[in-house]
């Protein structure tokens, strides 16, 4: 009895430890990749890197449009948690970013596009930067687990050897699973078992032969692995050309005249895509290539064509509407751009609403950047938000500043005028206020004029004197601002000058205040005269009367 105890306490014991064995064996069962070893978990995927890396960028899709994507840093192993996601089956894809020095990085850095590809192609051949790394697989989730990816296959090995030709009139089934009597069809030739491959073996080995070999591979041969027809680059170790299970109809189809169709049959340009949901095509740089990643997507629907930024937010930084009109952006050969038009003048033509003028102005200067063009009014609209203010800035090369700027304030409504590194040298409010920190020079060249006729200053300064002068305050203005001056009104009834009877030029009124100033400097010069004409007459009667006061004394004094 006790013996009995004993055995089955034992053959438990040895239970318990296989299965503990075996779980165990499951949580560290993996597979070696060219980038890192696939571990295996009760709920996750771990990929344990084996190569040197700045990073690895780990990508997986899955059912239903699922897609993961991460970069991980160096040092960490990217993971993938598979316990809560959906049944099916998932690939994925490991890209490494190399380990480069910070001088790789810079001469990176500073590449430009018209030498980008040279200093990659040169600092490659120096290997200073390491050919790009990847690795790419599949796994199946079910159940919250991933099924085991071992697999026992049996391998026949029966040889045959026909030493000369051997030809087949009917149809071939080639495999361990064919019958005795199989049903060909139309199948002219037939692979049939559970693990299919036509490899290509080359035997050649001299000269520059080539020799590389290659493989038609028909699904995965692990238990989960993907159902999937592909050519593989057996000596390079890629599988360059993959096509899965349950992809949709002509997913690719290259058509006679080289038209090259993606969800169509009949591609009617040399690359035509076709969806039934925004068709998209996707620029990655993975970073492979020691370059910072970045991914664009180029797409469009009935709502617009567009560029994503995927890798900042997926921001949408250009877009263009359906039906926008003809040559709403147009860039010519000489590097000028047209809005609205095919025939920029200069380096921004902006076309308005009411279209091109008739007669284009053959006198539009060379360094005339910007040219705003409209068969009507012109308006350029500058808006600004709830802020101080906004500005139109000048700059010159070489200074630190601006050399000059005009800014509208919002909270006092002040336009003010700025030039190098002075205050305000000119403000205009809203009620029409000028205010100068200098000098007011207005032109008054003879050069400039016609029609020139003197004044009677007399008659001006008649005119003048019946002209009242007041002092007032403008509406818009504070009540204790005063001026004093004429009203327009009465300037105009007096002398007709200015545009209209509401408004006064300062010319005007320093031309009639001259005209009076003479007008004044006449008179006091005729009372001038005319004063010393009347001291003469006083001097003359002075001595004649001296005269006769000294004959009166002499007769007195007789």
């Amino acid at each position: 009895m006790h013996t009995r105890s004993r055995f089955f306490s034992t053959l438990l014991f040895l239970a318990v430890t296989m299965l503990l064995g075996y779980s165990m064996a499951m949580a560290q069962e993996g597979e070696d990749g060219p980038v890192a070893r696939v571990i295996i978990g009760s709920s996750s995927i771990t990929w344990q890197s084996k190569v040197s890396n700045d990073g690895i960028l780990l990508k997986i899709s899955g059912p239903n449009t699922f897609y993961f994507e991460k970069t991980y840093p160096p040092g960490e192993d990217p993971s993938f948690r598979f316990s809560d996601k959906a049944n099916g089956s998932y690939t994925y894809e490991l890209i490494t970013v190399p380990t480069i020095s910070n001088q790789v990085k810079e001469a990176l850095a500073s590449v430009t596009e018209e030498n980008r590809y040279a200093v990659e192609k040169q600092l490659r051949e120096a290997g200073k930067l390491p050919d790009p790394q990847a690795q790419s697989g599949a796994f199946f989730v079910s159940g919250g687990s991933v099924v085991n990816n071992d697999a026992d296959e049996a391998n026949p090995n029966k040889d045959q050897v026909i030493v000369d030709d051997l030809i087949t009139q009917g149809s071939a089934c080639i495999g361990t699973d064919c019958a005795n009597g199989e049903s060909f069809g139309f199948d002219t030739i037939r692979l049939k078992e559970n693990n299919l491959r036509i490899k290509f073996q080359d035997t050649s080995n001299s000269g520059s032969f080539p020799s590389n070999d290659w493989q038609l591979t028909a699904n995965d041969s692990s238990n989960g692995g993907v159902n999937k027809f592909s050519i593989d680059d057996v000596d390079g170790g890629k599988t360059p050309f993959t096509v899965e299970a349950g992809a949709r109809n002509n997913a690719l189809y290259v058509e006679a005249d080289g038209d090259v169709g993606f969800g169509t049959s009949n591609p009617v340009v040399n690359a035509h895509a076709v969806d039934g949901n925004t068709p998209t095509l996707r620029l990655e740089q993975d970073g492979s290539s020691g370059f910072t990643a970045q991914t664009w997507d180029i797409a469009g629907n009935e709502a617009n064509f567009f560029i994503r930024d995927v890798t900042n937010g997926s921001k949408l930084p250009f877009r263009i509407e359906p039906s926008a009109p003809e040559n709403s952006i147009y860039i010519d050969s000489t590097g000028y751009i047209g809005f609205g038009t095919n025939n920029p003048a200069r380096n921004v033509h902006v076309i308005g609403p009411d279209g091109k003028v008739g007669t284009f102005p053959s006198s539009l200067g060379s360094k005339d950047a910007f040219v705003f063009e409209n068969n009507g009014n012109v308006n350029l609209a500058l808006v600004g938000g709830s802020t101080s203010g906004s500005s139109l800035k000048f700059y010159r090369d070489g200074t630190a500043g601006f050399v000059a700027y005009i800014n509208y304030n919002h909270n006092n409504k002040i336009m003010n005028f700025y030039v190098e590194d002075s205050g305000s040298i000119m403000s205009l409010n809203s009620t029409g206020d000028l205010t100068l920190s200098g000098a007011l020079s207005q032109n008054s060249d003879i050069n400039a004029k016609e029609d020139i006729s003197p004044v009677d200053t007399q008659e001006v300064l008649v005119r003048l004197a019946e002209v009242p002068v007041s002092t007032w305050s403008y509406k818009d203005d504070s009540p204790d601002i005063r001026h004093m001056g004429p009203m327009a009104q009465d300037f105009y009834a007096a002398f007709e000058l200015g545009q209209d009877d509401r408004h006064i030029s300062p010319l005007d009124t320093s031309g009639a205040t001259l005209a009076a100033v003479q007008a004044l400097y006449e008179l006091s010069q005729e009372k001038d005269a005319q004063i010393a004409d009347l001291k003469q007459q006083n001097a003359d009667l002075e001595a004649r009367l001296e005269a006769l006061e000294a004959i009166v004394a002499e007769l007195a004094n007789e």
